[in-house]
């Protein structure tokens, strides 16, 4: 809810739960959200109070028990815990959130990696962009082409794509040569590329 440029919470009644005072809102996870407070970044539980003080110049939501940010400009991005803490050292260029127990991270040379929640990296193979996990595979880009890599950081399906999909019941589709098909996590077809668009299976029907 927003009064005179200031932000705050209400519940589904319409009542006023956290007045509204911040500049910007996010919404909570995980017992907390991310708002803006005199320019700066923070963190507050559900009654409004700061568990720590705001003092970060960019930050994420919590996921599985640490959030990423960033303190001001000049330094980099690291994960603290829910009491404030580094538990992640901030040496990254950019942080994005955990997901069962990994997370990618950006390096100086803007190549992102997989590290676990202890900053330990998963895998030295670096990739140039990446999607979200589904069914324990994650879709990778690497030289302009997209595969799967799993959560040890292994290739399992080459990348060889042009577009791919998320896994659902183990199959996904993917465009190679300009045309879709569908494949499971072997890496096998299914059905060849052969459409010029093509969504997944609902109720053993594709579109």
């Amino acid at each position: 809810v927003v009064q005179n440029d200031k932000m705050g919470y209400i519940n589904a009644r319409g009542e006023e739960i956290i007045p509204p005072r911040y500049e910007l809102i996010n919404s909570f996870s995980e017992g907390l959200a991310v708002v803006m407070i005199d320019s700066m970044y923070g963190f507050i539980d559900t009654t409004g109070q700061f568990p720590f003080p705001a003092r970060f110049e960019k930050a994420g939501g919590f996921s599985e028990g640490l959030a990423a940010v960033k303190r001001s400009k000049e330094e980099k991005w690291g994960y603290i815990d829910k009491t404030g803490v580094f538990v992640i050292q901030p040496k990254y260029e950019m942080a994005y959130r955990f997901e069962g127990g990994l997370a990618w991270v950006v390096q100086g040379d803007k190549k992102r990696i997989m590290i676990d929640s202890t900053g330990a990296i998963v895998s030295e193979l670096a990739v140039d962009d990446f999607s979200i996990f589904s069914e324990d595979l994650v879709a990778v880009q690497i030289e302009n082409k997209w595969g799967y890599m799993d959560k040890k950081g292994k290739i399992v399906i080459p990348a060889k794509y042009t577009e791919i999909g998320y896994f659902e019941d183990g199959f996904t589709t993917v465009k190679t040569e300009g045309k879709w098909g569908i494949i499971d996590k072997q890496g096998k077809f299914i059905i060849s590329p052969q459409f010029n668009s093509l969504s997944m299976f609902h109720e053993d029907l594709a579109v």
